[in-house]
C-alpha cells in the first residue's frame, strides 16, 4: 500500500509538470502490481482526464511543444502526428511537417486521406520555396513527389512545367501543360504556357534559319493563345523571311490591334 500511495503521488507530480510520458509509465507499472487499489484506480481516472484536457488544448492551440509532450506519452496515436505537422507548417518548418505526416500514414497502415492530402500540400510548399531561390531541379523533384500523394492538383502540373521550361526541358514541360489541358480544355494558364512554349521553339528554329518550321511553331502558339501580340510579330518575321509579305503584314496588323507596345514591334 505504501508503494502504491508513493507512486500515485509521483504520478500526480508528473501531471502537474505536464510530463505525461513519465506519469503514464509509472501509472502502468503500479496498475500492474495494484490493479484493484482504490487510490491507484482514482489516479488512473485523474490521469486520463488531465491528459485529454491537455491534449485538446494543445490541438486547438497547435502548440508544437505541447503536442510533442502528448506524442511522447502516446507515440502510437497517429492523429497527434498529423496535428503536429500542421503546427510545424504554421512555423514554416515544412521538413518536420513532412516527417510527421510520413509517421502518421505509416502508423495508419499506409493509408490516411487527410494526411496524404496535407502531404501533397506540404511538398508543394517546399517546392514553391525552392522556386523562389531558383533551385528548379529540386523543385521539380518535390512537385513530382507531391503529385504522387495527390495527382489531381492541376496547378502543380503547371508549376512543374514552368520549372522544366526554365531548365530547357521543353518536352517534359509540354507533357505537363498538355495534361492540364486534357483534363480541363478551358484552362487559360495551360493554354498560355503552351503558346509560349511553341513560340520559344519557333524562335530557336528561326535563329537556325529554319523559317518554315519556325512559322509552323508560331502558328501552333497562336492556336493555343491568339491574344498575344508577340506571337503574331514573330510569325510575321518568319513570313517575311519566307518571302510572304502579304501574310506578314496581316500578322503585324493583328499585333498592333492587340496593343503591341514594344518599340521594336511598333
Amino acid at each position: 500500500d505504501a508503494e502504491a500511495d508513493a507512486t500515485v503521488l509521483l504520478v500526480q507530480l508528473h501531471i502537474k509538470k505536464a510530463d505525461f510520458a513519465s506519469g503514464r509509465k509509472l501509472l502502468e507499472g503500479v496498475l500492474f502490481r495494484f490493479h484493484d487499489h482504490p487510490r491507484v484506480l482514482d489516479m488512473e481516472r485523474t490521469f486520463d482526464t488531465a491528459f485529454n484536457t491537455y491534449k485538446k488544448e494543445a490541438e486547438q492551440a497547435l502548440k508544437v511543444e505541447s503536442l510533442t509532450r502528448c506524442i511522447e506519452a502516446f507515440p502510437e496515436d497517429a492523429e497527434l502526428y498529423r496535428v503536429r505537422a500542421i503546427a510545424h507548417a504554421n512555423r514554416k518548418s515544412y521538413t518536420l511537417a513532412v516527417q510527421d505526416l510520413f509517421t502518421c500514414i505509416n502508423k495508419c497502415g499506409g493509408s490516411n486521406p487527410e494526411a496524404a492530402a496535407l502531404m501533397g500540400t506540404m511538398l508543394c510548399t517546399i517546392a514553391d520555396e525552392l522556386v523562389s531561390v531558383s533551385d528548379y531541379v529540386a523543385a521539380v523533384n518535390y512537385y513530382t513527389e507531391a503529385l504522387k500523394w495527390d495527382e489531381d492538383q492541376l496547378p502543380v502540373y503547371i508549376a512543374r512545367g514552368d520549372c522544366n521550361s526554365v531548365l530547357g526541358k521543353h518536352e517534359q514541360a509540354l507533357k505537363d501543360y498538355k495534361y492540364v489541358l486534357d483534363v480541363d480544355p478551358h484552362d487559360e494558364e495551360a493554354k498560355f504556357r503552351l503558346g509560349r512554349l511553341h513560340d520559344t521553339w519557333g524562335s530557336v528554329l528561326y535563329n537556325q534559319g529554319k523559317y518554315q518550321l519556325a512559322e509552323n511553331e508560331y502558328t501552333r502558339a497562336l492556336t493555343y493563345h491568339d491574344q498575344n501580340p508577340v506571337f503574331f510579330y514573330h510569325r510575321a518575321l518568319a513570313r517575311l523571311m519566307l518571302q510572304n509579305p502579304v501574310f506578314a503584314v496581316r500578322d503585324l496588323v493583328s499585333s498592333r490591334e492587340l496593343g503591341a507596345a514594344d518599340p521594336e514591334i511598333v
